[in-house]
């Protein structure tokens, strides 16, 4: 592996997640997780991960509802979703996720969560940086990048 997918695996795994009273969200980790599965699944193509996808939205739920063990086997299905536009719009803090706007006067500050109307309204689409997305086109990357995400972010059994 070269310095690119160490660099990119390392940035995945300081993906911040927002903290509500000591419970900290996964909803971001869960997108990047989607966003891998969609990209195998060809469900995104040409690294424009667009809002109105309603197959990557499908798969963000499906990947949000499940709890991993240690071995990265699903466990349960029954975890709370957060709605699909708050990791959405606030992926863009990550330095590997950008949001192309319509005009750049719409976008609001990190601080705020738009609505779902006003994402549809208002972005063309996200991206992946260009190398990250290249390194994602590779069926072992995806599922290394899979494998540290689930074992940091959500494994149930943590040794």
């Amino acid at each position: 592996m070269n310095l690119k997918f160490f660099a990119y695996r390392t940035a995945l795994l300081k993906t911040k997640r927002g903290n509500n009273r000591g419970v900290f969200s996964n909803a971001k980790p869960l997108l990047v997780l989607a966003i891998i599965n969609a990209i195998e699944e060809g469900v995104v193509i040409g690294n424009k991960i667009e809002f109105t996808n309603k197959e990557l939205e499908d798969i963000y739920r499906k990947v949000s509802s499940k709890s991993y063990n240690s071995n990265c086997d699903v466990i349960r299905a029954n975890a709370k979703v957060t709605p699909f536009n708050m990791p959405f719009f606030h992926l863009n803090a990550e330095e590997y996720y950008h949001i192309k706007w319509k005009t750049k006067n719409e976008k609001p500050s990190q601080a705020q969560s738009p609505s779902s109307k006003y994402l549809r309204e208002n972005i063309d689409y996200a991206y992946l940086d260009p190398e990250l997305w290249d390194l994602l086109q590779d069926p072992l990357v995806r599922d290394d990048f899979r494998k540290a995400i689930i074992n940091h972010y959500l494994k149930e059994d943590k040794e």
